[in-house]
């Protein structure tokens, strides 16, 4: 799967970057909001991994300006943000965050979210 990891933190980056590689994810990677905006449409990434926190532009406007375009609308987005409280939660899924977790997160459960969104998972019905 096409990661696209936006993170401020250079040694958050790196560890996300590794961490998904290693389960073979192919990993982008963008330091910020404002360079996040422009690498789906170059990287076409299959989910994103999105920080809140960051200058410029925060994750929430990130995510905000891609749900604003139709070919970014159905993107899985995974949020991870210091800031927990349930309104910010909230404000996460409601501009359209497919999953959010807290920081520090558990890379266990970050691979288990990612393969979650994973346009090859087989569903049954």
């Amino acid at each position: 799967m096409r990661i696209l990891v936006v993170e401020d933190d250079p040694a958050v980056r790196r560890l996300l970057s590794v961490q998904l590689g290693l389960a073979g994810h192919e990993v982008y990677i963008a330091e910020d909001g404002v360079v996040a905006l422009a690498a789906p449409e170059r990287d076409r990434p299959d989910l994103l991994v999105l920080d809140v926190m960051m200058p410029n532009l925060d994750g929430w406007e990130v995510l905000a300006a891609l749900r604003a375009q139709p070919q970014f609308a159905d993107l899985p987005v995974v949020m991870l943000t210091a800031r927990a409280s349930e309104a910010d939660l909230d404000r996460s899924y409601n501009l359209g965050a497919s999953f959010v977790m807290g920081k520090p997160y558990d890379g266990e459960q970050l691979l288990i979210a990612v393969e979650a969104f994973s346009p090859t998972r087989v569903t049954s019905t």
